[in-house]
């Protein structure tokens, strides 16, 4: 509702009250990167916060791949490297790093 009406923030707020316990981990990584691409698009001035809060929660539910891409889209590389190791994605950890 909030996205379709434009107020984006408001769609963060809500993304962001989304927790574990209310999806399966699979949902949850949809639900999370919507949050992300919204900020991303729509709410620049949030995305470092965003990201900083959905990172370690894709990390606690063994989603290191969707973390790690969240971490470098924002320039947190070192998260980001720390993640892709985790799920053994050893190329893009190296470009990572590059």
């Amino acid at each position: 509702m909030w996205e379709e009406s434009r107020d984006y923030h408001k769609a963060i707020d809500r993304y962001l009250e989304i927790t574990e316990a209310m999806f399966s981990p699979e949902h949850l990584e949809e639900i999370w990167n919507n949050c992300f691409n919204l900020a991303m698009n729509f709410a620049k001035d949030r995305v470092q916060d965003v990201v900083l809060v959905l990172g370690a929660r894709m990390l606690k539910i063994g989603k290191f791949d969707s973390a790690a891409e969240v971490y470098e889209a924002v320039g947190h590389f070192e998260k980001a490297i720390e993640a892709y190791v985790q799920c053994q994605k050893w190329d893009r950890a190296f470009e990572c790093a590059q």
